[in-house]
């Protein structure tokens, strides 16, 4: 799990859980889980995609958005959302050992989770120095079709309606 900023710094990472761990468990089992619902009602939220639940502090799209302002939610949250997933990738081309193409990481869990943290600490270390990416061929694509383990995110009755006012003041 990870948690990015505007500038591809990486605010928060959760390194302990394989990748076919499922989103929703990921969070709830991080400390971040805990702080932001301590702090709800201060008009800040996460953005996730559909494997996180929908609360008060992270916003995830709708599941059949009707046409207009639920359709333009989910359009810049996903929009907003490319943010994490570019900052990934930019961690994956630094550091190719977290690429497939790196090869495989061959240590044990735990000593992998921290070298996965590690690089993230030297990506940050980076990026406030302006340290730019070295000119490489485009990466492919992970591989698709990883399976999930754990259930879906799931919407909680005050997260759903956070979200509705949000569209309402927001998208209307």
């Amino acid at each position: 799990m990870v948690v990015c900023g505007p500038s591809l710094q990486i605010l928060s990472l959760n390194a302990k859980f394989p990748g076919n761990s499922h989103d929703a468990y990921v969070i709830r089992q991080s400390g971040i889980w805990q702080r932001l619902r301590s702090r709800q009602g201060q008009d800040m939220w996460l953005l996730g995609d559909r494997g996180y639940p929908c609360t008060p502090w992270l916003m995830t799209p709708y599941r059949k958005p009707r046409p207009g302002p639920q359709t333009a939610f989910n359009s810049a949250l996903t929009a907003t959302r490319q943010l994490v997933e570019r900052t990934i990738g930019v961690l994956k081309g630094r550091f190719r050992v977290l690429h497939r193409t790196g090869g495989d990481i061959m240590y044990s869990p735990e000593m992998a989770s921290k070298i996965v943290v590690l690089c993230a600490i030297l990506h940050n270390i980076a990026v406030r120095s302006r340290v730019e990416l070295p000119q490489t061929e485009e990466l492919p694509d992970e591989e698709p079709g990883v399976g999930r383990r754990y259930g879906g995110g799931s919407v909680s009755r005050s997260g759903s309606q956070v979200r509705a006012h949000i569209v309402e003041e927001y998208f209307s």
